[in-house]
């Protein structure tokens, strides 16, 4: 079954002076090619080795330039392709699957790869996680809706970050334990996610002009309140960690001293006999 496909959009996050060149995105783009047939190469040699089946080494795409124009860019799978656009070296692209695609998840699979090609800081404490997921533009635009999927993803880290430590005391130490991982994983979401939106307005003020400061202020507000939460999460988690740890603690000496006095007791009875 056929669709008709659906272009969607993303931004790649640059906080540096250094935009997205067509000299960078070819050595980028060519230096993992390389990469993955030395993988696919590696794969195929240990599976003949050994005479079994192995994990595939990845869904990593195979990626060639039209017309070796390094903006305009195929990724090829056994379902299908996608055809990339960056439009301009300022970091937005067009997502297009052909018509014969119908699995549409690998849209959001290629973006992922493709952020991680080009975009050092995907996956590391820097990661901008507002702009992991391709938009559709419905009206205005494509600028417009990009910062508005910013206000859009700091909203939902606020909300979500509500429900991380919830009303009711958590009981065991490895509760807690989780709860203080997640609260540390989260807290440079929304600081990282608004330098990049600064960074992003900044950079497309000219097609912004015109919404520029009711987007900033927006933002603002909904930063300060994922802030708030984030910071109540941490410091909640932490002490909650602790305070349960020193009762564990606690019993455990009690647990030490009790055997330590029972053994003494009968090592003195035995004595006696």
């Amino acid at each position: 079954m056929s669709f008709l496909p659906i272009t969607k959009y993303g931004w790649l996050p640059s906080t540096s002076g250094c935009m997205f060149s067509k000299d960078y995105v070819k050595e980028k783009i060519n230096r993992f090619n390389r990469y993955r047939s030395l993988r696919q190469s590696d794969h195929v040699y240990t599976k003949n080795q050994n005479n079994k089946e192995h994990s595939d080494p990845g869904w990593s795409f195979e990626y060639s330039f039209i017309g070796d124009d390094a903006w305009d860019i195929t990724a090829s799978c056994e379902w299908g392709t996608i055809a990339i656009k960056i439009l301009d070296e300022r970091g937005i692209c067009s997502i297009t699957p052909d018509d014969n695609m119908e699995k549409t998840s690998l849209n959001e699979k290629l973006w992922k790869e493709f952020r991680k090609i080009l975009d050092g800081c995907s996956d590391t404490p820097a990661d901008c996680t507002a702009m992991r997921l391709l938009m559709t533009m419905d009206k205005g635009s494509v600028e417009e809706t990009i910062a508005n999927a910013f206000i859009d993803a700091m909203e939902s880290t606020s909300d979500s970050g509500r429900h991380v430590i919830g009303k009711n005391p958590t009981e065991s130490l490895k509760q807690w334990k989780r709860k203080t991982e997640l609260t540390m994983n989260l807290y440079n979401i929304p600081r990282s996610n608004y330098m990049y939106f600064r960074r992003f307005m900044q950079i497309y003020s000219k097609e912004l002009m015109a919404v520029k400061s009711d987007l900033d202020e927006i933002m603002k507000s909904r930063y300060e309140k994922a802030v708030i939460v984030a910071d109540h999460n941490l410091r909640s988690s932490e002490f909650g960690f602790k305070t349960r740890s020193l009762e564990y603690t606690k019993v455990s000496w009690i647990i030490a001293i009790g055997v330590a006095v029972a053994a003494a007791v009968v090592a003195i009875f035995l004595g006696l006999l």
